[in-house]
């Protein structure tokens, strides 16, 4: 089946942090601070990007969460801040443009590879999207994300602001996120939890990325964003009629919202604006794929046959990675994990990186289950023999993405 891509492409502005440095920025510093002490030279920008063709300004709040200023050693009021900051993109945008609120990476590990338990990460992310909402942003663009770890707690919190929340992640010269998450594997879990768009952005426009897009686009139930940089060094940066050479390759992939990260000026959005405006877009034709993928984990997706096997019921304990080794080695096609209690779906949380297997889980405790949900690094399964109503089961799989088979 061909699937045509929206009919209207949308475009983002381009980097504010690299133009910043330009304006006298001091490298290292808060750029969510200096921002409010020079705030001319953001609204400049912006407006430049709006003269440009930008149809949506993103407000310079990428690292004003609790955490991320915790690290600089900054205590200041997440709320108020956020707030500040959007004001001043909102008065530059005048009216005349969508407004989005940028949530990105705290940088902080999440159990088991570090301290911080997964829902104080979604607490945290949702403490600033509230703050957003509350300023007035049209949308939430979750970017620059490295992990899926920290792309389901944004986007876990950012959804409850009712708000349409974009998500994208940077990738390497290997395809995957710094953390070694496959891009597919997020792609699926995103949409499952409900992102109104996914993407690539901060990553060289020229390495790899139209085989990213082409790789996602068949199975893609929402619009794909390609936000990348002219170059990850200030002594390598595409031209503006360059950039737009690559760009129009990842439209050709199937992308359809675009704008420009590190390097990229109101030049480089000039010369997208053009390209959006005379691209056939209803030329593009997206094959989907016929194998519809059912569950993921961070590092892969898994397509399930009509014709699989659950393996025997594994029951949650601290330490199950020697029973997941096993199940794997004998060469199961489902993880099949009963969950108990909420403290038996945190054990599996801190194991589940051990699985690479799809995961379904099953229970009789409405609260376990939806826990397990919650903290599955992934898109899972729901075993139908779970002893709870059919409909509660479907109510939580179209709550955490997963499918109930």
């Amino acid at each position: 089946m061909n699937t045509p891509p929206p009919r209207r492409p949308l475009l983002l502005d381009g980097a504010t942090g690299t133009n910043l440095l330009q304006q006298g920025m001091p490298p290292g510093a808060c750029t969510e601070t200096w921002v409010l002490d020079h705030p001319r030279a953001l609204q400049d920008l912006q407006r430049a990007y709006l003269e440009a063709g930008s149809d949506l300004l993103l407000a310079p709040t990428f690292g004003a969460n609790r955490l991320r200023l915790r690290q600089q050693g900054l205590s200041l009021p997440v709320i108020e801040l956020n707030e500040r900051l959007v004001a001043l993109t909102r008065e530059a945008a005048g009216g005349r443009c969508l407004v989005a609120g940028d949530i990105s990476a705290t940088g902080e590990q999440v159990e088991p590879f570090g301290d911080l338990p997964f829902l104080e990460l979604v607490d945290c992310f949702a403490e600033q999207a509230f703050a957003l909402k509350r300023a007035g942003v049209d949308l939430i663009v979750c970017e620059t994300m490295t992990s899926l770890t920290e792309c389901r707690a944004a986007l876990l919190a950012a959804r409850e602001t009712g708000l349409p929340v974009y998500v994208s992640v940077t990738v390497d010269d290997s395809g995957r996120t710094p953390q070694e998450a496959d891009p597919m594997a997020v792609l699926i879990t995103m949409q499952g939890l409900g992102a109104s768009a996914f993407g690539i952005n901060c990553s060289d426009s020229s390495q790899g990325l139209e085989e990213q897009f082409l790789r996602l686009a068949p199975q893609a139930n929402i619009p794909l964003l390609a936000k990348p940089s002219a170059g990850l060094s200030p002594d390598r940066v595409l031209s503006p009629r360059e950039f737009a050479r690559t760009m129009e390759r990842l439209l050709l992939a199937g992308v359809t919202i675009a704008g420009g990260c590190c390097q990229t000026t109101p030049a480089h959005i000039r010369e997208l604006r053009r390209l959006l405006d005379s691209f056939d877009f209803s030329a593009v034709r997206i094959e989907r794929d016929e194998h519809e993928i059912t569950a993921a984990c961070d590092a892969q997706s898994f397509s399930l046959e009509e014709e699989f096997e659950f393996s025997d019921e594994l029951r949650c304990s601290l330490d199950m990675s020697d029973e997941i080794l096993e199940i794997e080695d004998r060469g199961e096609d489902v993880l099949l994990v009963r969950v108990h209690t909420a403290e038996d779906a945190h054990f599996f949380a801190l194991n589940a990186h051990m699985a690479r297997l799809p995961v379904a889980f099953v229970s009789d405790s409405e609260e376990a289950l939806e826990m397990a949900l919650v903290l599955y690094n992934g898109r899972a399964i729901i075993d139908s023999m779970s002893d709870l109503p059919r409909e509660t089961l479907e109510r939580l799989a179209m709550g955490y993405g997963a499918t109930v088979i």
